[in-house]
């Protein structure tokens, strides 16, 4: 277990760690500060949050494309990204008005946010003030570890494939697993991450040079656009939309990314971080998903990388280095995860949290092989995390914020603008609502599918 002064050394400015799979590290470095530099810059920002963004859900946008077709693919991808940055805009201003009611200079973090707004909130939200943090908590952890299984499975996956070229072609999905579990294993044990940041900013631009290689597939032999579907069918959409709200969202990076900013001010302006960041992020999201699903049609697999002709040398380093990239992600992306137990025990059993903690950090990772194992599907685990996770946290929890922490202030300001105040926030949450019921419904029914055969 990180000792203070392991986390507080971690966390230091001149640390690099690769946030592009694995936003959710600067939640936890930002927790772990006893004092606070706003130090982060305009433009380090802005890099920040488009890493956080661009993470193994982009890999996957043809898949979606597939799903939903590819004049609903583009329709949805720039809704689905302007909810998203809308959602993400009501999330800092919350919280930068929370901060000051509670008189904490620092920031609060998501789930101190949503503690803070209930508190605010009308009498009748106070007392479950307790409960809506914890139940955040839960979410965020969930979130985890379901981007934990979709890595285990994207790597086993994309090793099956390289190995499949040398052998009989016939390589159990789960064989791969079973090959990287002591070397995923090993990783939890680690004190001082800073051992992985060599590591991590190598394969980043390893990372890039791949992309580039799979652009170079992408536009190779590009068919024509009459063979591939406008709009695809109604039973596949939803998985479509939980794919995209997956690769869309990084609600983990922003709060900390806020409170670490020299002038937060320019988080959230006209031309601040979240529109010059995510805006041109959604453009990217949807060119890969349409010329992704226009050049391997029908035929798109949950990641782009199981596309490409595993023959050929190019397509299996890409693949490997990818697989890399998620490995040292994989060691990374447990810290919130950790951070959030380890307060569990300081709480409950102090005199037993390490014991607590090294039996958690075990099981989670036995945890996360197992379902990876059983639910062996990457499309449809992709959908399923993204429409359960983050249709709650990314979209239906920063429109409550914003209802509790500003109700008060809008009925000061007449009957109209608090009825529209009242209907944007409501509008949000059913759409969270009708992605989470509707996507998690098809999602299972795919996972229970697969698994009967």
């Amino acid at each position: 277990m990180p000792t203070k002064p392991d986390m507080e050394e971690k966390s230091h400015p001149d640390t690099k760690i690769d946030m592009e799979m694995a936003p959710s590290v600067i939640d936890i470095e930002s927790n772990c500060k006893d004092t606070r530099e706003r130090s982060t810059t305009f433009s380090q920002s802005i890099f920040h949050l488009v890493k956080a963004s661009l993470g193994t859900g982009i890999l996957a946008m043809p898949s979606a494309f597939k799903n939903a077709g590819y004049m609903v693919g583009i329709l949805g991808t720039i809704v689905i990204g302007a909810i998203c940055t809308y959602t993400i805009h009501i999330l800092t201003n919350s919280s930068t008005e929370l901060s000051k009611t509670e008189q904490n200079d620092k920031g609060l973090n998501y789930a101190e946010t949503v503690e803070a707004a209930f508190r605010k909130g009308p009498i009748f939200f106070r007392k479950y003030a307790k409960l809506a943090r914890f139940v955040t908590d839960t979410l965020i952890v969930l979130y985890q570890l379901g981007s934990n299984c979709i890595y285990i499975v994207f790597i086993s996956e994309n090793i099956k494939a390289v190995v499949d070229v040398y052998t009989d072609g016939n390589t159990d999905v789960r064989m791969c697993m079973f090959a990287i579990l002591i070397p995923l294993w090993s990783t939890i044990w680690l004190k001082d991450f800073k051992v992985l940041s060599p590591f991590s900013t190598i394969v980043t631009y390893l990372t890039m040079a791949s992309f580039t290689i799979i652009f170079y597939y992408i536009f190779r032999d590009m068919p024509s656009l009459e063979h591939r579907n406008k709009v695809g069918t109604a039973s596949n959409i939803p998985l479509a939309l939980g794919t995209v709200l997956f690769a869309m969202e990084a609600i983990g990076a922003i709060l900390p990314l806020l409170n670490d900013m020299k002038y937060p001010e320019r988080f959230s302006s006209k031309f601040g971080v979240i529109n010059v960041s995510l805006i041109p992020i959604a453009g990217l999201y949807a060119f890969i998903g349409f010329f992704g699903y226009l050049r391997y049609g029908e035929e798109t697999k949950g990641s782009i990388t199981l596309d490409l002709p595993s023959e050929e040398i190019p397509a299996q380093i890409t693949k490997l280095i990818l697989s890399l990239s998620i490995f040292i992600c994989y060691a990374l992306s447990n810290l919130i995860s950790y951070d959030i137990f380890e307060k569990f025990f300081d709480r409950t059993c102090p005199r037993n949290k390490n014991v607590g903690m090294h039996i958690l950090r075990t099981s989670t990772v036995l945890i996360t092989f197992i379902l990876a194992g059983i639910f062996a599907n990457l499309e449809d685990m992709i959908a399923l995390i993204g429409t359960l996770c983050l249709s709650t946290v990314g979209v239906a929890l920063p429109a409550i914020i914003n209802q509790l922490t500003f109700y008060e202030h809008y009925r000061k300001q007449g009957k109209w603008r608090y009825v529209i105040f009242c209907l944007s926030n409501l509008a949000i949450v059913l759409v969270a609502i009708f992605a989470l019921v509707v996507g998690m419904y098809k999602s299972v029914t795919n996972i229970m599918n697969t698994m009967e055969k």
